[in-house]
């Protein structure tokens, strides 16, 4: 529930004119940022969050606005009341269109993707993503079409369709070089297709070390030399080892207080690795925040010990995640199946409504026409039995005349 929180806030650092000062806000709407920031997780913040949106509205300051709504998702998303974070989103993305702001408006979509991915509900993701290629303004603007991208590569690295979500991934690159995006995180994009190879490949670290010129933020680089340093473990690199566990623990250094997260697991795995560790490697895999990549590395290291008994285990381990996989994608083709049984029957059932309109249209049709006939005739005949009338009056008229004529 709380993975997305620091997605948001670290998605939210890294668009231009964020990186310092008060962040494209003016000084009182900052004031209100700084004190939602430290505390989203607090039940109390969302006056301040109000508060900042309703400033920026108010004021014309179309930043404070936006990241108001950003931190409404967020706070939503923190307590899991799906309902208010997607009406949260819509208002979001139609204030972000209605004020320019791409980055933030594609932004929301690969945040709610996320959310559900998070989840393991793949379905809506995909159904997300669905509404995000059919919305016109997606491919109207570059930021659109390398969220779009960006969005299909994680949805498919998910589902371990790991070709398609490499093509996304370097489709994603493409668009962001092309551009100059200046806050887009080339070495993130590049380190997610390479952890998508072989683990022994030599396409793994061709990637990663293309990412090297690019690495800017210290979670991007730490990422990319962890990975490195365990693809290197795995291909019996030594020096490409070497290079990136420097690499890895130079930059912390100049950065002793943060957080390395998740990618302390990789260099400790890769250090197994080049020990021949290799059931405290294949253990440490526990750790890793994707279970598609852990199962790559698993197969990787069982490969590598040539232990019979221990490629046994891990084979047990990837059929299951691939049974889960099954699973999830035979529920995906229930309810496709489902989805297009409910709109058959609601396409039959309008057919039949359309066939029972124009069955009552005939009906009413023909009563008219009957009725028509039947005016027409009872005219026609009270005319005949008027004019009969008539005729027989002259005729009598006529007879009585001639009798009155002979009698006399």
């Amino acid at each position: 529930m709380k993975k997305l929180i620091p997605v948001i806030i670290a998605l939210l650092s890294t668009f231009p004119s964020l990186a310092q000062g008060t962040l494209g806000m003016t000084e009182e709407c900052y004031a209100i940022y700084e004190s939602i920031r430290p505390r989203i997780d607090d039940d109390a913040v969302r006056p301040a969050i109000d508060s900042l949106i309703s400033k920026g509205e108010e004021i014309g300051d179309v930043r404070a606005l936006t990241l108001g709504y950003q931190y409404l998702i967020a706070y939503y998303t923190h307590r899991d009341d799906e309902a208010m974070m997607l009406q949260a989103a819509r208002e979001a993305r139609s204030v972000d269109l209605k004020y320019g702001s791409d980055p933030q408006y594609f932004m929301t979509y690969r945040g709610i993707v996320k959310y559900y991915l998070d989840r393991g509900r793949v379905l809506e993701a995909l159904d997300l993503a669905s509404e995000m290629q059919d919305d016109p303004h997606t491919f109207e603007v570059p930021i659109g079409q390398y969220s779009f991208y960006h969005t299909m590569a994680i949805i498919c690295g998910e589902r371990d369709m790991t070709s398609q979500a490499r093509d996304f991934y370097f489709q994603a690159i493409s668009v962001a070089k092309e551009n100059d995006f200046p806050s887009m995180s080339l070495g993130e994009l590049y380190t997610r297709a390479a952890e998508l190879y072989p683990m022994d490949s030599d396409s793994c670290l061709v990637v990663l070390k293309a990412a090297e010129p690019y690495l800017k933020a210290p979670l991007d680089t730490f990422h990319v030399y962890s990975t490195m340093a365990l693809c290197s473990a795995i291909k019996g690199d030594v020096q490409s080892y070497r290079h990136a566990m420097d690499s890895y623990n130079e930059y912390f250094s100049r950065f002793p207080g943060r957080n390395r997260g998740n990618f302390d697991f990789r260099t400790r795995i890769a250090s197994a690795v080049m020990g021949k560790r290799w059931e405290e490697a294949i253990s440490l895999c526990d750790s890793l925040s994707s279970e598609s990549y852990a199962g790559r590395v698993r197969l990787a290291v069982a490969d590598m010990s040539g232990d019979a008994a221990l490629a046994r285990k891990v084979a047990g381990m990837l059929i299951a995640y691939n049974d889960s996989v099954k699973n999830l994608a035979e529920m995906g083709q229930r309810y496709k199946r489902g989805k297009a049984e409910t709109q058959a029957m609601e396409a039959e059932l309008e057919l039949q409504r359309m066939h029972e309109r124009q069955r009552r249209s005939m009906v009413l049709v023909a009563i008219f026409a009957i009725m028509s006939l039947m005016v027409l005739y009872m005219t026609f005949r009270n005319r005949r039995l008027k004019e009969q009338k008539r005729l027989n009056a002259t005729l009598k008229q006529a007879s009585d005349m001639k009798t009155d004529f002979v009698h006399n």
